[in-house]
């Protein structure tokens, strides 16, 4: 077994984003054999015997055997799906190989149920780990096997690949090259081999690909073929899968090959083909044995094409041999060698192999006017005494016809450094002029495409390496002289300057005190040093003059804090790296020493006294306000912007990490806050509010337990204030806020812990110690509050315990949601929390009920307050517009769009309303199309029973309905069951019950859990609302219904069985009632106006073949025989003799439909067909002793 690499063709992963469509494809192969087929238990011993010895012989080589397929995302916002499973393992066809057919397939498994529904599927499970990688991944290798830094221990870190993007050739998606990469890929497409007449035998044909840097007849293959997982990193050979039996088989396989950095024309890929035989019959005689492996003919390919290596599709000539030096070999269709020796070829020459190249590298470029540019750069650098050739002024013009955009980009840092290298390395006018209009001309494509900023990147490396020459003036000129061109140079750039300019500033003055005697410089001579006084808390001349380079630093630092923010945060950066480097620097470790280099930063004070209103009060202005400032904030309680930009700045404290002092002083500052405007926050839309709420909470699960303390008495304080601006009536609002932010926290941040519970107790000592209020409902509506926390906190402990089942998780969230069916608030917030549940596993319907049911709750609460829109039904219709298009209850989607319907027409918004129309004549066409062509799945149901005190609890002795995907099989949901409680109890203490039959749990031995698993179909009563299940026994006289809590769709994915009837039948009602379906099967396939030729020709095989009718004729012998028709009432003999001269001209009038749809292929069958239903025919009008004939007559 091995794994396929998958590679991303065509674009970025952004724009797979933006779909959600990048996918994970999982092919799996098996050994190469003729005999692998299902086996029986009987047999299972001899398969493996057999296998054994295929893989001792022909264990390398590999074919086609399943493939799975999963997305990576699951959402439009890049966010990784870790919790979606692989699709089933499907068969994999030896005809469906190549990439063209495997997207097909996959568009059929994600789009074409019914498509996807005729695929094979394989018994087994693959399961892989999907997960982010982090920006800072230890043990680390690009593409190419480096190491991106010195790898770490590999015990706590496992290896990561990069792996190579093929990006777009479009400007979206170029950006300089900066990393080597130099390789090439190699994919062999196809091979006609069926016309052949050279070889008596090849079929079985495996493909090696070899890389060669010479054609001589004992010439070696280089060893830079990147080989398998878990084999050498590099090999000499690659094999192709193998498609058994086959003539003209298509290739899946990918060559990876690292390219020598100086390619020649004796390099080309060598591709041999074998015919690899399978019949190793130990039994065989020696004499007759075929070799393992046969030659049958060999291709080639050189790599170089005008001095160039490229990216095509290529169709080349097969050759029965390898004759030496086969690259001389020019005239193909000729068949001679140019030495005179006769060539032979594989169908006459024609170009019967298919392979493609794609070539990724930093080193060739496939750009033809480059290509030949960097050629003659490299020609003229041989001798540059020499005047340049019209063939060098050629190639340079050459790069005015250079219109790809990406292919500049990708090399523009070469092109420039040649660019400039030319115009410097020579004088002629020619040369200068043309040089330049080809760095315009570039200038010109980058700027078209918005693409400056890499013009800049570009300049910035190049001012960077100029920077650094500053600190060799240190050691080899006059310091002083020094010291005023660094000045000079400061001070030709001021704020008004382009802002890239201020930025390279600082990197200037960043690597000028990066020189290694910066300290010395700073603090020449001791009688230099500051005086003990307040002036050194102040950036003077004086302070510039006597230590020049700290001076320089903190002068441009005070001048940055003056500017906007990605200039202060550059500046501040710079001082704290070089800070950092002094603490760390051995020369100066001493204590004394230390100290001293920080007298010279004490300047640093006055600067952030002096700019303190830049670092706190320019974003907290409202904190010092005017008189008419708090009007403006008052009015309208509180609802407005200027009180919002408050509120939203207290909260930026909260959103940025604090130190615990600073934390203080914000709790106080927001007690102040709420006491002085209370309206704001207890009046109004809730948002505030909430926003608050969330924020305090989480402090509440602080490290520090000073904050977690002033947390708690701020949420307490907040509380208690809501209670006396209600007038001592209750706390509503802070209670609403609080629970719906717990529930929000339990997923953003984990809380829950000690730290919280002990966060609760102190709001509990706060409510009991509170004296003025101790006489009031108040302590209790606390106690009741904190209860509720705890009652989340546990549910959400349980939830985390049933994190791996699915089904068991959203009971207890919607349990939960139902505990607040009188609070529609928090209720909403756990049927969001169940809907994305239901999205990440995708069960949409379910997930759509869950958005339907929030629109439903704001809906009734607008109504309420008399309102019609709100921001917070937007998002939801957006969500649930999303969803519906991809469920299959399409009829649901009118009556989903009525009441927004109605909205919009009274707001006469008609464009909303051409909008929905269209959406419900979509879903109207869609109802059409899946009524006529009868291939909509709903979904599949089962009932599962539970059984085992000791281990399921709540849910022993209960019975569900689950609804399962599309195509779910028994056995499927069995083994999924089977696995999460095996993991959940241990593997040994869980068994399935194999049958339907009616279980005793006393039955049962109480040291086991049992799971009964039973398929069941959708049977609707007057009422609709029955779930049922027809389990026929062998008597064929038992109908068993069993009544769900609810029907489905719904908000979950199983509902308990609350109701189980049974119905008796007598023999003869259960075969009048099978016959009847039968015969409307028939009627209804033959009058469909596109007749479905496939079901109809499987239903007529059930009907009147001899090997499968023993249904319908065994009916017809039980009960209407003589001897046995009397056991039965007449009526009922009577009615099943009408309805089988009903069967008989259903089948006639099916057999007539097929002979007008087949071809002549199927003739034969259809004769067989006849045959078979003309002796039906025959028994069945002996049966009941009269003439049974069809209304249809055949000819």
């Amino acid at each position: 077994m091995w794994r396929r690499e998958l590679s991303v063709h065509g674009t970025d992963i952004s724009d797979y984003v933006v779909s959600g469509d990048l996918l994970i494809d999982f092919v799996l192969s098996n050994t190469l054999n003729s005999n692998f087929s299902a086996c029986s238990i009987q047999t299972v011993q001899k398969m493996l015997k057999s296998n054994k010895q295929f893989c001792s012989k022909l264990g390398k080589y590999r074919m086609p055997f399943a493939w799975s397929v999963r997305s990576v995302f699951k959402d439009n916002q890049g966010t990784v799906d870790r919790e979606s499973r692989f699709s089933p393992l499907f068969k994999q066809e030896s005809n469906k190989i190549s990439t063209e057919d495997l997207m097909k397939l996959i568009t059929d498994v994600f789009y074409r149920a019914e498509k996807a529904s005729k695929l094979q599927i394989i018994p087994g499970n693959l399961e892989i780990n999907v997960d982010c990688v982090p920006m800072e991944c230890p043990n680390c290798v690009t593409s190419s096997y480096v190491a991106l830094r010195p790898f770490e221990d590999c015990g706590l870190h496992a290896p990561t690949v990069e792996v190579d993007e093929f990006l777009q050739d479009s400007s979206k998606f170029a950006q300089p090259y900066r990393v080597y990469k130099n390789h090439i890929y190699i994919y062999p497409k196809h091979l006609k081999y069926d016309s052949q007449k050279s070889f008596a035998k090849a079929r079985n044909i495996a493909v090696y690909v070899e890389f060669r840097s010479s054609d001589e007849e004992h010439a070696k293959p280089l060893k830079c073929i990147y080989g398998k997982p878990g084999g050498p990193v590099f090999t000499t050979t690659a094999c192709s899968t193998v498609l058994h039996h086959s003539q003209n088989p298509d290739f899946c396989d990918e060559v990876k090959i690292e390219l020598p950095t100086h390619l020649h024309e004796k390099h080309h890929l060598l591709f041999s083909f074998y015919h690899v035989t399978c019949d190793i019959n130990a039994k065989t005689s020696s004499k007759k044995k075929e070799a393992l492996e046969t030659p049958v003919g060999y291709a080639w390919l050189p790599l170089l094409k005008d001095g160039r290596v490229s990216s095509q599709d290529f169709s080349i000539p097969v050759s029965c041999t390898l004759p030496g030096g086969y690259l001389h070999i020019k005239e193909l269709w000729l068949g001679r060698h140019e030495n005179g020796s006769d060539v032979k070829w594989v169908d006459g020459g024609k170009p019967i192999f298919k392979v493609s190249t794609l070539v990724l590298s930093t080193v060739y470029t496939q750009d033809p006017h480059l290509n030949r540019f960097f050629q003659q750069c490299q020609k003229r650098e041989a001798d540059l005494s020499q005047a340049p050739t019209s063939n060098f002024l050629n190639c340079l013009k050459g790069l005015l016809s250079m219109e790809r955009i990406h292919v500049i980009i990708r090399f523009l840092p070469v092109i420039f450094n040649q660019l400039f290298k030319v115009l410097t390395q020579n004088d002629t006018d020619e040369v200068s002029t043309s040089t330049t209009r080809v760095l315009v001309h570039i200038l010109a494509k980058c700027h078209e495409e918005n693409l400056g900023h890499y013009l800049h990147s570009y300049i910035k490396v190049h001012y960077m390496i100029c920077i650094s020459r500053p600190q060799r003036c240190f050691t080899f000129m006059d310091r002083g002289f020094t010291f005023k061109l660094i000045s000079n140079y400061i001070n030709m750039i001021t704020a008004s300057d382009n802002k890239m300019l201020c930025e390279l500033k600082f990197e200037f003055i960043r690597e000028v005190c990066n020189y290694e005697h910066y300290v010395p410089l700073s603090l020449p001579i001791p009688s230099a040093r500051i005086t003990v006084d307040f002036p050194e808390y102040i950036l003077t001349e004086e302070f510039c003059r006597k230590h020049f380079l700290t001076g320089l630093l903190l002068r441009e630092l005070g001048l940055a804090l003056q500017d906007e923010q990605d200039l202060r945060h550059l500046a501040l950066a710079c001082l704290k790296n070089l800070m950092a480097k002094h603490s760390l620097d051995s020369r100066y470790a001493i204590k004394e020493k230390q100290a001293r280099i920080a007298s010279l930063y004490l300047p640093l004070y006055g600067l952030i006294l002096d700019n303190m209103p830049r670092f706190f009060l320019r974003d907290l202005f409202p904190i010092c306000l005017t008189a008419s400032d708090q009007k403006r904030l008052q009015h309208d309680d509180g609802q407005n912007s200027l009180m919002k930009k408050v509120f939203d700045t207290y909260l930026l404290f909260f959103q940025i990490n604090q130190s615990t002092s600073t934390l203080k002083h914000v709790f106080t500052a927001l007690r102040l806050f709420i006491h002085k405007f209370p309206s704001t926050v207890f009046q109004g839309t809730a948002d505030l509010c909430g926003s608050l709420c969330y924020e305090i909470l989480k402090c509440c699960n602080h490290r520090s337990s000073s904050t977690q303390t002033e947390a708690a008495a701020l949420l307490y304080f907040l509380m208690r204030r809501n209670f006396e601006f209600t007038k001592g009536k209750c706390i509503v609002r802070s209670h609403l806020q609080v629970i719906k932010s717990v529930s929000q926290l339990i997923a953003d941040a984990g809380i829950g812990g000690s730290r919280f519970q002990q966060s609760l107790a102190i709001i509990n000592n706060f409510a009991n110690g509170d004296t003025p209020l101790k006489n009031t409902t108040f302590p209790a509506e606390v106690k009741d509050l904190t209860k509720r926390i705890r009652t989340v906190l546990m549910a959400t402990s349980q939830m985390k315990e049933h994190e791996k089942d699915p089904e068991m998780l959203v009971d207890l969230q919607y349990s939960l949601a139902n505990s607040y069916a009188s609070t529609p608030e928090l209720r909403r917030t756990w049927l969001e929390s169940m809907a994305k549940i239901h999205v990440r596993n995708g069960d949409l319907s379910e997930a759509a009920m869950c958005y339907i049911h929030i629109s439903a709750l704001i809906a009734e609460s607008l109504r309420r307050r008399g309102e019609q829109r709100t921001p917070a039904l937007r998002t939801l219709r957006t969500r649930r517009c999303r969803i519906t298009p991809h469920i299959s209850e399409y009829e649901l989607i009118a009556e989903i769009n009525k009441p927004v319907i109605a909205v919009f027409e009274k707001r006469r918004d008609f464009k909303r309303l051409s909008e929905l129309y269209y959406d419900i004549h979509r879903s109207y066409l869609k109802v059409t199309e899946v009524v006529h062509s009868e291939k909509r799945l709903f979904g599949r149901y089962y009932r599962v029973a539970f059984y085992g005190q000791g281990f399921f609890e709540e849910e022993e002795s209960k019975e569900f309905i689950y609804k399962e995907p599309k195509l779910t099989g028994l056995s499927e949901i069995s083994q999924r069951l089977l696995k999460l409680y095996s993991d959940k109890f241990g593997a040994d203490n869980v068994k399935m019950i194999q049958d339907s039959n009616k279980v005793n749990p006393k039955d049962l031995d109480p040291r086991f859990a049992y799971i009964q698993v039973t398929y069941v179909v959708p049977y609707f009563n007057e009422k609709e609302q029955i779930k049922s299940e027809l389990p026929i026994n062998s008597h064929l006289c038992c109908l068993c219904c069993s009544a769900a809590s609810s029907g489905f769709p719904f908000l979950k994915k199983r509902v308990e069985v609350v109701e189980q009837q049974s119905t008796e039948m007598n023999p003869i009602e259960v075969a009048i009632d099978e016959m009847s379906c039968k015969v409307s099967e028939l009627n209804q396939l033959c009058g469909m106006e596109e007749v479905d030729m496939i079901r109809l020709q499987l239903k007529l095989q059930g009907s009147v073949s001899v090997k499968v009718n023993a249904g319908p004729m065994a009916y017809a012998r039980a009960f209407l025989e003589e001897k046995n028709a009397k056991k039965y009432p007449d009526n009922q003999v009577k009615l099943l003799k009408e309805i089988f001269r009903q069967f008989a001209d259903a089948c006639g009038q099916a057999l007539k439909v097929n002979e007008r749809l087949i071809k002549e292929d199927q003739l034969e069958y259809q004769e067989e067909m006849k045959a078979h239903y003309k002796d039906m025919l025959t028994e069945l009008s002996a049966i009941m002793n009269e003439q049974v004939s069809t209304l249809h007559p055949m000819h």
